[in-house]
């Protein structure tokens, strides 16, 4: 009779971490699905657009996975811009801080050289490239967003201090 309930005690410990786990993997789905459009949102704004026919997640239950459709990243006061057939990102659960980016099929550069615009068309396979966060780099990110998102709440004639790459100093 014990072992019985112990077996149905280990079960349903099972059952309750599964939906939990479950639970939390659809709730961040949703997340980064919100986090990518501000984030375009926040690019906009600094002269960037960041375009997509169809965003996606997926991969549950080991990785997310987040598929941008015919995507478009346009940077003209930067001289540049891209798009292409898909371009995915792919992160496990447990650590957000390392990503691979995977961009397959069809892909159009433009880059502008002084006053000209050359374009470029190739086509890719299986390109990949692997991005890891440090927590150095995530905190001055949100140093400077949080400083970004003050800036736009104050006039546009705010300006800045301090001793990031912009600032001046003449020490």
């Amino acid at each position: 009779m014990r072992a019985i309930q112990f077996t149905g005690a280990v079960a349903g410990g099972i059952a309750i971490a599964a939906a939990g786990y479950t639970a939390y993997w659809f709730l961040a789905a949703d997340a980064i699905e919100n986090r990518v459009a501000d984030w375009s949102e926040s690019q906009r704004k600094d002269g960037w657009q960041l375009e997509a026919a169809d965003t996606e997640v997926s991969g549950f239950p080991t990785r997310f996975s987040i598929t941008l459709r015919d995507p478009i990243i346009t940077a003209d006061a930067d001289g540049w811009s891209w798009r292409g057939d898909n371009l995915l990102a792919e992160l496990r659960p447990w650590n957000f801080q390392e990503i691979t980016l995977f961009v397959n099929g069809n892909s159009h550069v433009r880059v502008k050289d002084g006053e000209v615009w050359h374009d470029m068309d190739w086509h890719v396979e299986d390109g990949q490239a692997k991005l890891i966060l440090t927590d150095d780099l995530i905190r001055e990110t949100l140093k400077r967003d949080k400083a970004a998102k003050k800036a736009r709440k104050l006039d546009d004639d705010v300006e800045f201090e301090g001793d990031g790459p912009d600032a001046d100093n003449d020490n």
